[in-house]
């Protein structure tokens, strides 16, 4: 388990291997609802993270490659490619947008329809970002 993001009653998953499981926390325990591993979407690196962005949850890889899901069924909806390579954080904006940081310096902001609007590079790998008020 690389990273995980509650959502509503379910727990997304994500994994070394690539997968991402919905967990759902019905009925008193930990039920598995579903696998994305043999979706042709899924992730060649490990997911490391999940964020939720309204009705929508974003995954992110060491592969660089960004996914999109519908919240409601786990539907993918896009993916994208990040031209910052490994993605180790991301936050969601006020606005809506995301914030993406890479393991390469590399810091993209994202429009909530899943555009880049913004990059910037920095001089050291980013692994966490803060956002302030």
């Amino acid at each position: 388990v690389l990273s995980m993001c509650q959502v509503g009653s379910h727990v997304w998953v994500g994994t070394a291997a690539g997968m991402i499981w919905c967990i759902s926390l019905n009925r008193g325990g930990f039920r598995k609802t579903v696998s994305l591993q043999g979706e042709a979407r899924t992730h060649v690196g490990g997911v490391r993270c999940l964020l939720q962005v309204g009705q929508e949850v974003w995954s992110a890889s060491d592969a660089g490659d960004l996914h999109v899901w519908r919240e409601s069924d786990c539907v993918h909806i896009r993916g994208m490619t990040c031209p910052g390579g490994k993605v180790r954080v991301m936050a969601r904006l006020p606005d809506g947008g995301v914030l993406t940081g890479h393991q390469g310096g590399v810091v993209q902001v994202w429009c909530a329809r899943g555009s880049p609007l913004a990059r910037a590079q920095t001089s050291s790998g980013v692994c966490s970002v803060a956002q302030g008020g």
